[in-house]
């Protein structure tokens, strides 16, 4: 909500992995320019108070929720805001396709971490793309579980933006644990599966996997880091799924590129 919310205004939004350090935050912050931080409320005390930014808590919609202590300056809370914004409308905002919709920042795997700038047209391009095959075989009311983060390229623009632009279903979970996935899929008949190598290769070789009914997957796609062509066989053979694939994603390009299909 609170993504979709920003790039609506016209803002940029940049996504930070909550596993960062206190300093990784703020040098990304203080990179990115940042205005206003949004957070979870267990992410408070990574919080840096030199930032000197206001902070806008998530807390429950009825804000009854337990509120974090923080030493930050400017700490308001979401459940505060929507009630003294009722009745408010926004002044209306012009927004071209090639205005920059959010700044993402790379994993550091070769120095320090850098923004890369997406367009709204790199996000429409993508969910276009990323859609087409459904939309040629005329698959409607899909239903993705999605544990890839959604402060990444692939959870955020594979998995939230084109399938919620499509209105497909969307099921995840707080944090990755295989058997909650695995009941997941069993309990709202997932179709779709954008997973990363380390699930694949779980689901290629825990017997635990076998205990349930995945029989509604029609698509697992995996992406992220290269997949071996014997692992997305043994799922593929496994679990009788019709398709899988590896997608490779380069977060500087409109385009999502797949490659290496398993079976059809």
């Amino acid at each position: 909500m609170l993504f979709f919310a920003i790039v609506s205004l016209g803002a940029v939004a940049t996504t930070a992995n909550p596993v960062y350090t206190p300093r990784e935050i703020e040098r990304q912050a203080r990179d990115s320019r940042a205005k206003l931080i949004v957070a979870h409320p267990d992410l408070l005390p990574k919080l840096s108070s030199g930032l000197n930014l206001p902070i806008l808590v998530i807390d429950s919609d009825s804000g009854t929720g337990k509120r974090s202590s923080s030493h930050c300056p400017a700490v308001s809370y979401l459940s505060d805001a929507e009630r003294l914004s009722a009745g408010h409308v926004p002044p209306p905002v012009h927004i071209r396709q090639t205005d920059t919709a959010t700044l993402l920042y790379s994993s550091g795997t070769t120095g320090a971490s850098k923004g890369v700038i997406l367009s709204h047209l790199n996000f429409i391009a993508s969910a276009i793309q990323t859609n087409s095959d459904a939309d040629r075989l005329g698959e409607t009311d899909l239903c993705f579980f999605v544990v890839t983060p959604f402060f990444h390229v692939y959870g955020l623009s594979f998995a939230l933006f084109a399938q919620l632009q499509r209105g497909n279903t969307i099921v995840t979970i707080p944090r990755f644990n295989l058997v909650d996935m695995l009941k997941a899929i069993q309990e709202y008949h997932v179709t779709n599966l954008p997973l990363v190598p380390p699930i694949m290769l779980a689901l290629a070789k825990q017997d635990v996997a076998l205990k349930y009914d995945l029989s509604s997957v029609i698509e697992i796609t995996s992406g992220a880091a290269p997949l071996g062509k014997e692992t997305a066989e043994e799922v593929c053979q496994r679990f009788k799924i019709p398709d899988v694939r590896q997608v490779k994603i380069r977060v500087h390009s409109p385009l999502f590129l797949y490659t290496q299909n398993a079976c059809i």
